[in-house]
């Protein structure tokens, strides 16, 4: 079987290494090591990060599904009777981010108004 080029070339650099004083080769093992372990780290810091960010996009999303129909039904309530009723979004939805509240609201008061315009 053949070699793939890249084997080729981590074959030559050990080589090269091996050749070398053994003070010479253990600093560039650690300097090695250091740097695969600082990429492995980027790395893993990466794909951790996209999973949270899907996550709260997730659950943004699942709680915005209750919320701004709830919040645009209580709009068209208040405007069909006429009586100001604050629903306090925050104590009913406790499980809830503040920030996914207040996009919710932001969000329902423009979809109700440019439902009646």
């Amino acid at each position: 079987m053949s070699k793939s080029l890249q084997e080729i070339c981590y074959e030559n650099i050990m080589m090269q290494i091996m050749s070398l004083p053994p003070l010479m080769q253990e600093m560039i093992t650690q300097r090695t090591i250091k740097h695969i372990e600082k990429r492995a780290e980027k790395k893993l810091r990466r794909k951790i990060e996209k999973q949270v960010s899907e996550k709260i996009l997730h659950r943004f999303v699942e709680d915005s599904k209750i919320l701004i129909p709830e919040m645009i039904d209580d709009m068209e309530e208040m405007r069909q009777t006429g009586r100001y009723r604050k629903n306090n979004y925050y104590n009913t939805y406790k499980n809830v981010s503040k920030n996914t509240i207040d996009s919710c609201s932001v969000i329902s008061d423009h979809l109700y108004n440019n439902r009646y315009q």
